[in-house]
């Protein structure tokens, strides 16, 4: 009986966790986010948008822009979104190796490593294409906030990293 009281419990607190394991920490769930970035006025192709939580806290969402700038975030699931709250935004436009090979730090490994080693010793002197301000963290001017029921967001960059 002792047996059968103490399995109950265990598949209790089991099932318990299983179900607060979605959504982040809050359980929030994510809501659709999409938008466009534009660099000076043009769509910016190759770019990778990711949302950083303000508080540190939570999840980040990220996604990558097509040719014509347009992104769609993904926090969980493929296009799922991001969680309602304040984020702080980057954009990074990754360097093509010979061949038109783009970086995607999506996909480390082996190749992405030896993709970066022959980047970097092709890109010496070279400037991304983005400002390096828009790459950092503690540096972005781009701050957004998601509601629950979602954001589209046309995100306007410059080549002087200012522009929010």
């Amino acid at each position: 009986m002792m047996r059968n009281i103490a399995w109950a419990v265990t598949a209790s607190v089991v099932i318990g966790l299983a179900a607060g394991c979605g959504g982040g920490a809050s359980g929030a769930k994510p809501a659709p986010v999409k938008g466009r970035i534009l660099l000076d006025g043009k769509p910016l192709e190759g770019a990778t948008v990711t949302f950083i939580p303000e508080s540190g806290k939570g999840q980040t969402a990220s996604g990558r822009t097509d040719s014509q700038g347009q992104f769609v975030l993904t926090t969980h699931n493929t296009g799922d979104g991001a969680v309602p709250g304040s984020y702080k935004v980057t954009v990074r436009k990754e360097l093509a190796i010979a061949g038109g090979e783009a970086l995607d730090p999506s996909k480390p490994g082996p190749q992405y490593f030896e993709m970066m080693k022959k980047a970097g010793e092709q890109a010496k002197g070279a400037k991304s294409e983005v400002h390096p301000n828009y790459a950092d963290p503690n540096k972005t001017p781009l701050k957004y906030t998601v509601p629950a029921s979602g954001l589209d967001v046309e995100i306007k960059l410059n080549k002087e990293g200012t522009a929010g």
